[in-house]
């Protein structure tokens, strides 16, 4: 009888000993099966060049000022703009792109290299960045890269 209870408990500890190791072979794989120590770091975002499809967006022209900062300040859009209606002596493109009214929005094109003439009648896609609102809530964009499709 001592034995078969010295044989039980010897097969007892092995068993031990082999789930042991078996949860340590899972919890250094990992849930992802990897096998990977290095932990996953995200790589920066680039700044898109011109015309690479960054995120296409409706901008909200009314939207307030709290909320068009917090989704769209320094971020990189590729922004449908629709047709040009006209232009005002400040620079300030009038486009008519809904139902709803005017949507006026204005560039900053200080920094841009790659500045084409805008003309009424013009349909526009750019590539922008958002730097803020002016006080009466138009969006304002800088460093934009414009494309324009008759």
């Amino acid at each position: 009888m001592g034995t078969a209870i010295r044989g039980c408990v010897t097969l007892l500890v092995i068993l031990f000993v082999l789930v042991a190791i078996l949860i340590a072979v899972l919890v250094q794989c990992g849930p992802d099966g990897g096998g990977s120590s290095h932990p996953h770091t995200p790589s920066p975002t680039p700044t898109p060049p011109p015309f690479v499809d960054a995120m296409q967006v409706w901008l909200d022209y009314q939207a307030n000022e709290t909320r068009a900062n917090s989704q769209y300040k320094d971020r990189w859009f590729t922004v449908e703009l629709g047709w040009i209606d006209r232009i005002d002596d400040g620079g300030k493109v009038l486009m008519n792109a809904d139902a709803s009214g005017w949507n006026q929005i204005q560039f900053d094109f200080k920094n841009d290299r790659d500045v084409i003439r805008l003309n009424p009648g013009d349909s526009v896609t750019a590539v922008c960045k958002v730097s803020g609102l002016t006080w009466d809530s138009l969006l304002v964009f800088k460093d934009c890269r414009m494309a324009r499709t008759r």
